[in-house]
């Protein structure tokens, strides 16, 4: 069973490091090539909604990205694999979607339009009491680990 471990008031997948993408990403590496600090600095670009661009939700793109690890296609020629796989993501992003009203970083926050300073905020306690980010990986990891089960019977 999945479980998220709590750092700074934050919940984090996987380890005491901030932000959903590495958080999802490495949680379910076990077993697969990038593992460890290598799926977390591979799955780094994807917090505050891709680099802080606030974009689709680091949460949900880490999902994807294990998805992709886990029962991805790698046969460009697959077309059966490619569109099962495909199917199998926007199957993940409409329940998302329908949980939380959107999939984008900025509408799930409630922010402005366009990207944040690349610069990132200090995580306090007071930071983490203000984002609703919990929620999101919760939901990401509760439904992944719920479809990896699923497919392993």
């Amino acid at each position: 069973m999945v479980y998220l471990c709590l750092s700074a008031g934050a919940a984090n997948t996987f380890t005491a490091v901030s932000g959903s993408d590495w958080n999802t990403a490495a949680n379910w590496s076990e077993g697969v090539p990038a593992a460890g600090e290598e799926a977390m600095r591979l799955a780094s670009s994807f917090g505050a909604g891709m680099g802080r661009l606030r974009e689709v939700c680091g949460a949900l793109s880490s999902a994807f990205m294990v998805l992709g690890i886990k029962r991805g296609y790698a046969c460009l020629d697959c077309k059966d694999v490619k569109d099962a796989h495909y199917a199998r993501i926007q199957q993940f992003a409409t329940a998302f979607k329908d949980a939380h009203g959107s999939l984008i970083c900025r509408d799930l926050l409630g922010l402005g339009e366009g990207p944040d300073s690349p610069i990132s905020e200090p995580r306090t306690e007071a930071y983490y009491a203000e984002r609703p980010c919990e929620t999101f990986i919760a939901f990401a990891a509760d439904r992944l680990e719920r479809e990896l089960a699923l497919e392993r019977r």
